[in-house]
């Protein structure tokens, strides 16, 4: 660590000294609160193991609170707070520093899964000891880990001295920004609350009971995937609003440590809802309600390690090493403790499964849900191989690279389609088996309904002006050497989609009213239909150009003008925006994409960026701006009489003198130039000028927006490299139009809502002791 910037060395308050005291006090108290209660468990004590596990989130949430004053007051003399926060963060990104580093972030993950617990203690009756066990030696392991990788250390000791720098280093550029404020809170609630599921599923393979918990835990089961679902979802638009590549999502392995438990999650929910409809799927269940816990302890692991730490976009230090060798141990034990469990019990477990209902075939309900659990979990799969390569070439010693976006595609296509055709057809059958008409005849309405739709999608995007429309020779990668054309491969993968929409719709609008558990599970697979749709079709659809933003000549794409009209702040403040007055048959709007210079301690200040996004109707214009640049064209080497255009713009090279001596300080080398300007030559002679060491340029203005630059000349063959400069800073950009982006946010929402209305519904129910009349819903 570097202390030459700090003021003077100081001992810090002593109130502040008390505070990480007691916030490493409150972390201990937990750690032995926790421990309390598996031992009160492990005696048979429910009410003290209850308390004992109260204590604990009391002490967690002390540890957050204290670690908030930390950070409010700017006690720097902490590493945490000191990496962390700044005297310039605004007061919603000093409270975003709690979570901004990894140290915090386990402490989050700690508290939400403490107070996810504690919410479900109360449903939990006949496991309630099991419950209570092993919720507790898992809670304890976490403060076992942030006791190690704790946010109170001090900073290092000077000379002997608690020094107290005069700010921090704060959060890095990515950070501040609104989604640092809730998307982290949001991600981790559905982390926490995969805590309960696991809790309650290795209760149920020691106490034996396979229907009770099932039930108690489906309102929370379908909460925790639609938070964790939500989360996704933020982190989908918080890269698409700041990083500047143009899309939500790249499969990268922290991404994807959300998404596979939250893949396992969701064939949960519908694993229960075939285990209390056709008395099947107990055991499967057990390992469905786990799995979401485990995959995410290990891509936890994965992403925290340090392993992978050249191969994300997302940065994490690595852990303490006591840490990890504590977190390796959660996972061995959770992994290798419930499969002891599942294989102790298992003779016990099958002889307590209840006669089941007969299989109707494969025109059911019954058959639907289960292959749309089993491809659910394929696509949880092959993601979590693909996530676990870098580790794999890491432990071979090879350079860790990310499995690429085209890949992911390529595979996960497979079990996507047939996925999103069961999620069509499956609401619209029966748990009795139909006959293929009476299928045919539920499902052709939304299907030719999907296909005039998809037509119309066709129709659209081939009728772009401007250079949008999609190019009908482009092709795309389907698997191996198999290539398809992209016009019509993304129609396809859109039209299924919405087939899916217009099918649950169906099923809403008839069923529903008699149904109302069941609206909450369509909804969501209303909104899930409508964020693919969106997501297919702005990706594959997507179109992109570079151009070059300046003040003095319009930049041209996609059937518009741009010019640079000026800058809303300097270019070293964060807020700072480029101005860009953008042009289509004569209406005029203003876009702002981001940039500014950052001082990092290194020699050169570090561009950063973020981009614009203009909503257009159901699709977006997204502006990316780059460094500046005072280069209006690439230098060009020239003859003597040889001329170069730009723009409307003749120059003319004429040849070269020099005055005086050479190799002497002060020689200067002039161009003689001529330009045609409009209607009229102009002389110019731009120099170069030597100095001790160097040269200096002298540029000639050519008009009031640019100057001809002499870069070097060549006395062999008396030719020169000249180069046209702007007088004002230019601007490289990328320019992405992305057709559908809206059915994104919209569907996302959507989703959402119906999430946590099968949520709240299931509650209702459970709570009205209704279970044995409720009627068959979609989860």
């Amino acid at each position: 660590m570097n202390h030459d910037h700090l003021t003077a060395f100081a001992s810090p308050p002593a109130w502040s000294v008390l505070l990480g005291n007691l916030g490493r006090g409150s972390v201990w108290l937990a750690l032995v609160a926790f421990v309390l209660s598996g031992v009160f468990a492990c005696l048979k004590r429910p009410r003290a193991s209850g308390i004992a596990l109260g204590a604990g989130v009391a002490g967690l949430i002390g540890t957050a609170v204290v670690l908030g004053s930390l950070v409010l007051t700017h006690r720097f003399e902490y590493l945490y707070v000191w990496n962390h926060s700044a005297l310039d963060h605004e007061p919603q990104y000093l409270f975003a520093s709690m979570w901004g580093g990894q140290e915090g972030s386990f402490l989050l993950w700690a508290l939400m899964s403490s107070l996810s617990v504690l919410l479900v203690l109360p449903r939990v009756k006949g496991e309630r000891l099991a419950y209570l066990g092993v919720s507790a030696l898992f809670l304890a392991c976490l403060a076992g880990i942030l006791a190690y990788e704790s946010p109170f250390k001090p900073i290092p000791l000077v000379e002997g001295q608690w020094i107290v720098p005069p700010d921090g280093k704060g959060l890095t550029a990515s950070l501040l920004n609104y989604w640092m404020v809730i998307h982290p809170p949001t991600i981790f609630l559905g982390f926490g609350a995969l805590t309960p599921m696991f809790s309650w599923a290795a209760a149920a393979t020691i106490t034996g009971d396979l229907e009770t918990w099932v039930r108690g835990i489906r309102p929370w089961a379908i909460f925790a995937a639609s938070v964790l679902g939500i989360g996704l979802s933020m982190g989908g638009f918080w890269a698409y609003e700041t990083l500047g590549w143009g899309g939500f999502w790249a499969w990268d392995p922290v991404e994807n440590t959300s998404f596979v438990p939250w893949c396992a999650a969701v064939a949960f929910i519908h694993g229960i809802i075939v285990q209390v409809t056709r008395k099947r799927s107990h055991l499967s269940n057990l390992w469905l309600g786990a799995a979401p816990f485990l995959l995410f302890c290990y891509g936890t692991f994965l992403t925290r390690s340090g392993f992978l730490g050249d191969a994300s976009t997302h940065s994490f230090a690595s852990m303490d090493l006591r840490a990890l060798w504590i977190l390796v141990g959660v996972i061995a034990v959770a992994v290798l403790g419930f499969a002891g469990l599942y294989g102790w019990r298992y003779k016990a477990l099958k002889a307590s499964l209840p006669v089941p209902a007969p299989s109707e075939g494969l025109l059911s309900k019954q058959a639907f849900y289960n292959g749309g659990i089993w491809l659910t979990c394929a696509i949880g799969v092959f993601t979590a191989v693909g996530m676990s390569v870098p580790l794999i070439q890491y432990f071979r010693h090879a350079d860790t690279k990310v499995v690429e976006e085209r890949l992911y595609h390529q595979v996960l296509s497979w079990p996507f389609l047939p996925l999103m055709l069961l999620l069509a057809v499956g609401p619209l059958l029966s748990w009795k088996k139909l006959p293929w008409k009476e299928v045919w005849n539920r499902s052709s309405v939304p299907l030719a309904l999907a296909i005039g739709l998809t037509g119309g999608l066709v129709w659209w995007v081939k009728l772009f002006e401007g250079g949008l429309a999609v190019d009908p020779k482009a092709t795309t990668v389907f698997f191996g050497p198999l290539v398809v054309p992209r016009l019509w491969w993304v129609a396809f993968l859109c039209g299924v989609c919405l087939f899916s929409i217009l099918a649950n719709l169906a099923r809403l609008i008839k069923y529903a009213p008699r149904d109302w558990p069941g609206r909450g599970g369509l909804i969501a697979h209303v909104g899930l239909g409508m964020a693919l749709v969106g997501l297919i079709g702005s990706r594959g659809y997507e179109k992109k150009t570079e151009v070059l933003f300046n003040s003095a000549f319009p930049a041209e794409f996609f059937g518009r003008q741009a010019t640079v009209v000026g800058r809303t702040a300097s270019l070293v403040d964060r807020s700072n925006q480029i101005r860009v007055q953008v042009t289509k048959e004569g209406r005029s709007t203003e876009v702002r994409p981001g940039l500014y210079y950052m001082d990092n301690g290194e020699e050169k200040p570090v561009p950063m960026k973020w981009p614009y996004v203009q909503g257009d109707g159901l699709s977006d214009f997204y502006y990316v701006a780059h460094e500046l640049t005072f280069e209006a064209t690439e230098p060009m080497k020239m003859d003597k009489g040889q001329v170069a255009v730009y723009k409307n713009l003749g120059i003319k090279y004429d040849g070269f003198q020099m005055v005086g001596e050479p190799g002497q300080p002060g020689t200067k080398f002039v161009a003689n130039v001529s330009a045609d300007v409009g209607d009229k030559v102009m002389t110019l002679k731009p120099a170069m000028v030597l100095q001790q060491g160097s040269m200096d340029h002298e540029d000639a203005k050519l008009t009031d927006a640019l100057k001809v630059r002499l870069v070097s000349i060549d006395a062999g063959d008396k030719s020169a490299t000249l180069q046209l400069m702007f007088s004002q800073p230019a601007y490289p950009a990328e320019v992405y139009y992305k057709p559908l982006t809206r059915f994104v946010w919209w569907g996302v929402g959507i989703m959402t809502l119906g999430g946590f209305l099968a949520a709240w519904s299931r509650r209702a129910t459970f709570k009205s002791k209704r279970n044995a009349a409720e009627q068959p819903a979609e989860g």
